[in-house]
């Protein structure tokens, strides 16, 4: 969230930032990925999907670096 923030303005809720990543994946035509209680998965295309699959050990420091490589491992 805080990282979201920095990229694309101050949110209050999680409300907000969904939708400001549906915007802005849409303006940018890129795919955005939330993570959170719920991850969301936002494309360019205006669906959203989500997994609520995760547990308390992602949010350990590091995990959205570990996530980072493996999406950026599967585009290669």
């Amino acid at each position: 969230a805080g990282e979201f923030d920095r990229l694309f303005g101050e949110h209050n809720t999680v409300e907000e930032r969904l939708k400001t990543a549906i915007e802005q994946s849409a303006y940018y035509q890129i795919i955005i990925l939330l993570k959170g209680r719920y991850t969301a998965v936002v494309r360019p295309d205006g669906k959203i999907y989500f997994n609520s699959s995760g547990n308390p050990g992602l949010a350990t420091p590091g995990s959205g670096d570990v996530l980072t490589g493996i999406i950026a491992s599967f585009m290669a």
